[in-house]
């Protein structure tokens, strides 16, 4: 049997959690790119990469499960700030490590104005797309909720349609499991623990619809902004720029 062959191009070690459904799926061979792998506390990546090591011990646990590479970008790029830092240099890295992988899917985190490094690496992953004629598929990761401003909808597909069939109990388990790994998340999870958990255990996995335009689109209710990570004018103005600079002429 010929196994599908995918590259998941994450923006932080820990991404991966809401994608596991696809990577615990042992009829596939995956690869595992994460673009981001310092917090704004660790000022150069000179400094022991604690984030970097949670996610090789992820991938050695998640790889009892079938085939499964995990790989980092060089050079540093820290958290919150892909739409300021990645550059042409970084992108033909990444190219190149897509094209050495020969993957027949691209796998990334949805446009959803949740997380401004996640809307980053989804731009980023459509234009690879594009470029490579590679297919593209999104999961929803979180945004803004439409109850109020500062609150978040989690693994809510903006416009779902593929539905994904899992084991729940071993989803449950493996989650569990990941979150004891990245123990330097633990704030993250008090917040997403819950709702991750809950969604795996009684809901449906639903793939997102990925947009077929280059062209950034503003969400009213933007996540990031509201919290005061980034402004969403200047995040698209960024991606506007990635369009530019990274689309192959004639695509």
């Amino acid at each position: 049997m010929i196994k599908t062959k995918r590259v998941f191009i994450f923006a932080h070690c820990d991404d991966e959690i809401f994608c596991l459904p696809l990577l615990l799926d042992n009829q596939a061979e995956s690869t595992v790119i994460f673009l981001t792998t310092l917090t704004r506390e660790q000022r150069t990546d000179a400094d022991v990469n604690l984030r970097q090591q949670e996610a090789l011990r992820a991938n050695r646990f998640l790889s009892k499960f079938g085939s499964i590479k995990t790989l980092f970008l060089s050079g540093a790029i820290f958290d919150g700030t892909i739409h300021v830092d990645f550059d042409s240099a970084k992108f033909n890295e990444l190219t190149q490590i897509v094209l050495e992988e020969e993957p027949s899917e691209l796998v990334t985190l949805s446009y959803e104005a949740g997380h401004q490094d996640h809307d980053s690496v989804e731009i980023i992953t459509r234009i690879l797309s594009k470029n490579l004629s590679i297919r593209m598929r999104c999961f929803s990761g979180y945004r803004a909720s439409a109850i109020s401003p500062r609150l978040f909808s989690v693994m809510k597909p903006i416009d779902p349609i593929e539905k994904i069939t899992f084991n729940r109990i071993l989803l449950v388990l493996t989650s569990i499991r990941l979150m004891l790994i990245y123990k330097s998340q633990k704030k993250t999870w008090i917040g997403l623990a819950p709702a991750l958990l809950s969604k795996f255990a009684i809901s449906a996995f639903r793939e997102d619809r990925s947009s077929s335009s280059l062209e950034p689109a503003k969400k009213t209710n933007c996540f990031y902004q509201n919290r005061g990570r980034a402004l969403q004018n200047e995040v698209l103005s960024a991606h506007q720029i990635f369009v530019r600079n990274f689309v192959s002429p004639g695509k």
